[in-house]
């Protein structure tokens, strides 16, 4: 009995925590009520945010997917596959873009740490910005 009353009061607790909450303010994955990415969500999916700060320039098109896990991160995904031999190769310089271009995106939304990784079309890391090993400029690893 005791259990169902101690129950039954954080059910009520919930409740109203969830009834005070406007309704033009709950997100739901990372949207808010309005369509639009909220800043402050992680997990938002901002391909198209990144790809159209790009005005055009190439690199875009090597972007699958774009994701703001934190406010002054992201993760993009691209159709770059590293060739694995000298670092700076033609493959790494359209990472570094595709890096830059996203860092200077961030930048634009108010980073002002800016951490990007850029991931090649197997998933695996190949540039980084704002690492603590790496420092702040995009970086091949």
């Amino acid at each position: 009995m005791r259990k169902a009353l101690i129950l039954l009061t954080a059910a009520a607790a919930l409740t109203a925590c969830g009834a005070q909450t406007d309704a033009s303010e709950q997100t739901t994955a990372g949207q808010t009520s309005a369509g639009a990415a909220d800043p402050a969500a992680d997990d938002v999916d901002v391909t198209a945010d990144v790809k159209t700060s790009a005005q055009g320039a190439g690199w875009a098109d090597l972007v699958t997917s774009a994701t703001k896990t934190e406010a002054d991160r992201a993760e993009v995904s691209t159709s770059i596959t590293d060739p694995r031999g000298d670092a700076g190769s033609p493959e790494a310089q359209q990472a570094i873009q595709v890096c830059e271009g996203t860092v200077a995106w961030l930048s634009a939304a108010g980073a002002a740490t800016p951490k990007v990784s850029v991931l090649e079309a197997d998933g695996s890391t190949f540039v980084v910005a704002g690492h603590p090993s790496y420092g702040p400029d995009c970086t091949e690893v």
